[in-house]
């Protein structure tokens, strides 16, 4: 059976991200974060998380519209998306 991915579960699973990287000492830091434009990774919840953790430093699709800051997620990038 599939799961749904709620908003919630996806703050769980950036959380989980989040808390690995930093973990990581040996590794640079991530200065850039880029999510896709699914309908709950796009909710005020998330972007507010993403926010405390990585500033203006995220791209996604929505998040100026929603936050009014940052940057939007440009489609089909050939820069960002190899």
């Amino acid at each position: 059976m599939r799961e749904m991915i709620c908003s919630e579960r996806h703050i769980t699973i950036l959380k989980q991200f989040v808390s690995t990287q930093l973990a990581l000492e040996d590794r640079p830091r991530i200065e850039w974060f880029m999510q896709d434009g699914a309908r709950p990774h796009r909710t005020e919840k998330v972007f507010r998380f993403l926010d405390e953790y990585f500033g203006n430093r995220v791209i996604a699709l929505d998040r100026p519209k929603v936050t009014g800051t940052g940057m939007d997620c440009p489609p089909y990038s050939p820069d960002l998306t190899p």
